[in-house]
């Protein structure tokens, strides 16, 4: 599993760059275009039977999709506190606890699924 976790931390480092561009289609087939080559490439070099590699494909694309989700989520809780910070307007000071917590909480969840991952 500790193998498992490496391979899908690489591959989100080489994906970084298409999600760095956002929702798009271009990024989103530059996305499955990587990820296929990706698991391509594992399956040959793990030797992974037909069941194994289906397994395994489901369980990278189960991660990588919560990943996505979890980074969009802090993606638009920064743009709510940019929102909230702007000059010469007075911040909500209830609004930016809520999405503060609301941050640390992303945060805690991206660390979680870490340990998770690594101690599967």
């Amino acid at each position: 599993m500790r193998r498992i976790w490496l391979v899908m931390t690489m591959l989100g480092l080489l994906t970084a760059p298409a999600l760095a561009q956002g929702p798009g289609r271009q990024s989103d087939e530059l996305r499955r275009e990587i990820m296929q080559r990706f698991t391509t490439n594992y399956r040959q070099a793990a030797g992974l039977t037909d069941e194994q590699f289906q397994q395994f494909r489901e369980v990278t694309e189960q991660a990588f999709g919560e990943r996505a989700q979890l980074q969009q989520r802090e993606r638009d809780l920064w743009q709510a506190l940019e929102g909230q910070m702007r000059p010469g307007i007075a911040a909500d000071a209830d609004s930016l606890t809520a999405l503060m917590a609301a941050l640390f909480d992303v945060q805690a969840q991206h660390v979680e699924r870490s340990r998770a991952a690594q101690g599967a």
